[in-house]
């Protein structure tokens, strides 16, 4: 999982969520909070929360290809009508026809 840094933290405040946390994970929210702080630039622990969301979802390959199928958007992975296994690009297809 990548690292996330005082300069990925966004304070767009646009929707409003309550959210319930066990003790333990704002404990940890909150010292992670005080780790990316500076000493003259304070993090919001709530502030974190949503870039972490957007970080674990954008991870969860499963996620991204249910909402790529419900959006109606094609895979990569697949190969656009007309175009053959050997053309794309894929060194175990070259010279096959």
């Amino acid at each position: 999982m990548t690292k996330i840094s005082r300069a990925d933290v966004a304070i767009d405040r646009s929707i409003k969520r309550r959210v319930a946390l066990p003790r333990d994970v704002d404990a940890d929210l909150q010292a992670y909070a005080k780790l990316l702080s500076t000493d003259g630039d304070k993090v919001d622990p709530a502030d974190l929360i949503a870039t972490m969301v957007e970080r674990f979802m954008a991870g969860d390959r499963q996620f991204r290809q249910a909402l790529r199928t419900e959006r109606g958007v094609p895979s990569r992975h697949t190969i656009r009508s007309g175009e053959h296994a050997a053309s794309n690009g894929h060194p175990r297809n070259q010279g096959e026809a």
